[in-house]
């Protein structure tokens, strides 16, 4: 399964039924993210994926979704390209906010070639970005389970949707703790290594 991008003027494309969004930030690039909500009038409660009894420690530091109405005051800075927000994605979902979680929490750490298990930092729209500049070498069904992606660019916004070429994988794609289900090759980890913004944020 891969993602078709689409450009557009518009902050987000039309919603299917039943679906919601949630914006998908970075926990390390706010020093204090709820007053950092707190301040800028937003009263949804991030959740935190990292907090599955594990990783609790880390939870406020790693990847945080936050509902994402169209017409709160977060949305508006999203898509007028706030600076604190120029890292982070709109991911389109039907479901539950829980099992969104639930496949981020399997993504969150990634195997590399040699074995070793890192974090990945989905939570950071240049590593997405990247990850979907290097489609043909993303694991079969990474993406299985979103509607699709939103992001904001300089030139305007980029939305990304299935293709539906792909069956339902065999398993779940989704972890109720935070564990490594997927595999990058040497090529992806490579292209997220050399990425320009942030670099110190992709794999670690």
């Amino acid at each position: 399964m891969t993602l078709i991008r689409t450009p557009s003027r518009l902050p987000f494309p039309t919603m299917a039924q039943g679906e919601a969004h949630y914006l998908l930030v970075d926990g390390a690039l706010f020093p204090d993210v709820t007053r950092w909500l707190d301040t800028h009038g937003v009263t949804e409660v991030p959740v935190a994926v990292l907090a599955d009894g594990q990783y609790d420690a880390l939870a406020m530091m790693g990847p945080l979704l936050i509902p994402l109405p169209k017409d709160n005051g977060l949305a508006g800075l999203w898509q007028q390209g706030h600076e604190d927000l120029q890292t982070a994605t709109v991911v389109r979902f039907n479901g539950s906010v829980q099992t969104l979680v639930q496949w981020v929490r399997a993504r969150s750490q990634i195997r590399l070639p040699d074995g070793r298990v890192v974090w990945l930092r989905l939570g950071d729209a240049t590593i997405i970005k990247r990850m979907l500049e290097n489609a043909s070498d993303i694991p079969a069904c990474f993406w299985w389970g979103i509607n699709g992606l939103s992001l904001v660019t300089p030139a305007g916004f980029y939305h990304y949707q299935h293709d539906n070429a792909d069956k339902p994988p065999a398993q779940s794609v989704l972890a109720d703790r935070v564990e490594p289900r997927f595999h990058f090759t040497q090529t992806l980890v490579t292209a997220l290594t050399h990425t320009t913004t942030n670099e110190h944020r992709e794999v670690s």
